[in-house]
């Protein structure tokens, strides 16, 4: 039997979009827990009585994902525990295909298909990719099939892998626990770290090609969002787990400085104000600025194109 978990990545919003998803497709009839970290009052009073079957555990401080994670790993009475970011809503079977793939393999770990953005992978299994340059051992994470249109007849194999894409992914709980659970140390690169662990447990991580599920990473980020986004994003923080990961596993998990870039764009979903005074019409007026500025750069980037024969430029 599997249980449920569901946490918090970076939007408290998305929780209830997941739950009605799992309710949607009769998994409600599984035990499931929600570890929801950065919640309000009104959470806290409105969503227990709105998804009666699932146990909360609210904190008003956000959790790192392994905190997240160990919680849900701590209270799952089930051999098989099921772990879902908030912003993941799962295709009709998923979980029996995962669980299934898990009897066939004797896997610790099985992770589905990854959908990002609509009608194209954004992970199907992960591995890792290590590139050494004068003496240190740099990770680069590669999500396999990145970017690669999908549908559903498409020939992806079912094949042994380095780790899961944390978005989504069924688990072993003696294992996991065995491996010593999830670091909690880590607000970044938690999923390399935790598929070393199973790894050197002797157990495996598949991925699952039957089983689909979609990432929303578009939404639009609400007040309540503010405090989980600005800590899951804050460049300092995840500057130290890729330290303690170097700490850990004498290697550098930081891409040669390509995941700090990405983490810059990506934090810049949110700006300044909202973050010093996070009021509803801070967050609104951020939105109209950020929209803003995506259609600057894509206007800029078209006329760049446009003038490079003129000017020239190949």
């Amino acid at each position: 039997m599997c249980s449920v978990g569901v946490v918090v990545r970076d939007r408290v919003s998305l929780v209830p979009a997941c739950l009605e998803s799992l309710r949607g497709q009769g998994l409600d009839r599984l035990p499931t827990i929600a570890v929801v970290g950065g919640a309000g009052p009104r959470p806290k009073a409105e969503w227990p009585q709105r998804f009666p079957w699932v146990q909360f555990v609210f904190q008003a401080e956000p959790f790192t994902a392994g905190q997240s994670r160990n919680t849900v790993l701590n209270r799952a009475t089930t051999p098989l525990v099921a772990l879902l970011d908030a912003d993941v809503t799962g295709e009709a079977g998923w979980l029996e295909r995962c669980c299934d793939r898990m009897q066939a393999t004797g896997a610790a770990i099985v992770v589905p298909v990854v959908i990002y953005p609509e009608g194209m992978i954004h992970a199907a299994g992960n591995m890792e990719y290590p590139n050494h340059v004068d003496g240190v051992t740099y990770v680069h994470k590669e999500h396999r099939f990145y970017g690669m249109p999908y549908e559903t007849d498409c020939d992806l194999p079912a094949v042994e892998v380095d780790y899961a894409e944390s978005h989504c992914f069924v688990a072993d709980v003696d294992a996991l626990k065995t491996a010593g659970g999830f670091d909690e140390e880590l607000v970044e690169f938690g999923e390399v770290d935790t598929g070393r662990r199973v790894r050197a447990i002797g157990r495996s991580v598949w991925v699952e090609p039957a089983a689909v599920v979609h990432s929303d990473q578009d939404s639009l980020i609400e007040l309540e969002d503010v405090e989980v986004f600005s800590s899951r994003w804050d460049p300092q923080a995840i500057e130290r787990s890729r330290q303690h990961f170097l700490d850990v596993w004498k290697v550098d998990v930081g891409e040669q400085g390509g995941f700090a870039e990405f983490v810059r764009s990506y934090n810049s979903r949110l700006g300044l104000l909202p973050r010093w005074y996070p009021r509803f019409w801070t967050v609104v007026l951020d939105r109209k600025v950020h929209g803003l500025a995506i259609k600057v750069r894509r206007v800029t980037r078209r006329l760049g194109r446009a003038l490079r024969p003129i000017l020239g430029v190949s």
